[in-house]
């Protein structure tokens, strides 16, 4: 009869103990299914829009930003519907700078506009609307890195389609 090894017992205990565990890999959306704010040129844009969740699509055309001069500018497009439905937020500040907040009411220099082909204007085609009230934080405008990160939220006011409410909006621009 062979002697009881009892290290290489342990280690073959240890070593089945471990097999089923696996790394625990963290989320990439928030509880609501939007993808997590970041500062890191993820290429996100998305927020809520009338309380459903908005996604830009990922193409190189359909996510953008800018942050040349003394303008900051973001754009989100979401066309991935099968029915020829268009959406596209932009968001422009003049003289922005990382960590402040501005008020998107100035339709001159700071402001949103929420593009569609939904028929929300009175112009036929593509209607192009400005925000009415809301704010933008910039939480990252890097010039050397070329990323721009930051949350939004607004209201714009349709002539057809009523109110539209723009709420937990987020991006992460490498441009």
């Amino acid at each position: 009869m062979k002697p009881f090894n009892g290290a290489l017992f342990t280690l073959l205990l240890v070593s089945i103990a471990f097999a089923g565990c696996k790394k625990k890999t963290e989320s990439t959306t928030d509880p609501n299914g939007l993808p997590k704010a970041g500062q890191t040129g993820a290429m996100i844009f998305a927020c809520k829009i009338n309380g459903a969740n908005w996604i830009s699509n990922k193409s190189v055309n359909s996510i953008g930003g800018s942050a040349a001069s003394e303008i900051v500018s973001v754009h989100g497009i979401n066309d991935s519907r099968n029915d020829g439905f268009l959406e596209r937020l932009d968001i422009q500040v003049a003289g922005a700078v990382a960590g402040a907040t501005y008020k998107l009411n100035d339709p001159a220099a700071k402001f949103a506009t929420y593009t569609t082909n939904l028929g929300c204007s009175v112009s036929p085609g593509m209607g192009r609307i400005k925000s009415a009230d809301g704010e933008i934080t910039f939480t990252k405008i890097d010039k050397l890195h070329r990323i721009i990160s930051g949350v939004f939220t607004c209201i714009m006011l349709t002539e057809k389609c009523g109110q539209v409410e723009i709420t937990e909006g987020r991006f992460d621009i490498s441009y």
